[in-house]
């Protein structure tokens, strides 16, 4: 089975996980005849670099409570998603060291020096993604039938134009939020859709 890291001391417990996933997917299915992988959830003291934590404003004293909750709330969750992921392992940096494990995602991973960077290193989505559908969820069906639920009662339909709104206050790059004047000018190019609008307010990532 081959191993895959998500190190908390570089990348953050929010959303960006499934991205991680699925890019792991795709590589196994292209380089790899394993069918699934061991999840290895590494904790520790943050490595980022300062200005860029996903838990700025966050007092020192509720980073690990806060921690915990993403992993119960966001990172596990997510695994249920992936087929692929047969085990999920939560460990702390002093006893991921001792298992000198093999790692095949990240490509150039180190734990000795984690880096932001060989998460995202050369955006590998890119040529994976021309190679490999990547739209493999476990429960696909479950979740749209649920979502079609729900926009027949907001909205007395099925086949919305769904905007998500970003409003993260404390990111690192504040552009990366909702523009309103573009939004107003896409909704005056929908004309006669129904839009629905969901506010994606979170304090970070």
């Amino acid at each position: 089975m081959l191993n895959i890291v998500y190190d908390l001391r570089v990348m953050p417990p929010t959303f960006d996980f499934p991205y991680f996933v699925a890019l792991a997917d795709a590589r196994r299915r292209i380089e790899s005849r394993e069918r699934g992988f061991a999840l290895w959830v590494v904790t520790g003291e943050s490595r980022r670099p300062t200005g860029w934590d996903w838990a700025d404003g966050t007092r020192a004293s509720d980073i690990g409570s806060l921690v915990d909750y993403r992993l119960s709330r966001v990172i596990f969750p997510l695994t249920r998603l992936f087929p692929s992921i047969k085990k999920v392992n939560i460990v702390d940096e002093a006893c991921f060291s001792e298992l000198n494990i093999p790692v095949f995602h990240p490509t150039d991973y180190s734990f000795r020096d984690p880096q932001l960077g060989v998460y995202h290193k050369g955006w590998f989505l890119v040529p994976y993604a021309s190679k490999v559908d990547l739209r493999c969820l476990a429960n696909r069906a479950e979740s749209l039938g649920e979502a079609e639920r729900y926009l027949q009662k907001e909205l007395g339909c099925s086949s919305p134009v769904i905007i998500t709104i970003r409003n993260n206050v404390l990111s690192h790059d504040k552009s990366r939020n909702t523009r309103p004047e573009v939004l107003a000018d896409l909704v005056s190019y929908l004309g006669g859709w129904s839009c629905l609008y969901q506010t994606a307010q979170v304090a970070a990532g």
